[in-house]
């Protein structure tokens, strides 16, 4: 991964930037040109130093921009985009965590294991 911002991402900032624009929020730029010259500082900003994905953060992109939009009433600043984005899950991860079950499966599951083992243990320690 280079240090210039690939398109998808930059389109994805673009698409947020503007949807949040429409809002109406508060301290919003001004028209389309302002829109566009914030979507390039912020893709740059936000590129730089990160590691980002097309097919794992494409989604998080989006999910954060809904989410400001429900929760701020002036245009936010990237930091704020940050701030949401880090607690949404990569793709994948989120079916990985609900795979996993819930705390009494996974107890149940475990349990079973360690009954397997110590089954294994003891089929050992009558053989010797």
């Amino acid at each position: 991964m280079n240090g210039q911002v690939e398109a998808w991402f930059q389109a994805e900032i673009a698409r947020g930037l503007f949807a949040l624009w429409g809002l109406g929020l508060k301290f919003r730029p001004l028209g389309e040109s302002d829109v566009k010259v914030r979507a390039q500082s912020w893709a740059e900003f936000l590129w730089a130093g990160r590691r980002w994905s097309e097919d794992t953060d494409r989604f998080r992109l989006r999910s954060a921009f809904t989410t400001l939009a429900g929760a701020h009433a002036e245009f936010p600043a990237p930091q704020d985009f940050l701030d949401v984005l880090w607690h949404i899950p990569k793709a994948g991860e989120a079916q990985k965590l609900l795979e996993k079950g819930t705390a009494a499966e996974r107890r149940s599951r475990a349990k079973a294991a360690f009954e397997r083992i110590r089954g294994g243990l003891k089929d050992l320690g009558a053989k010797g």
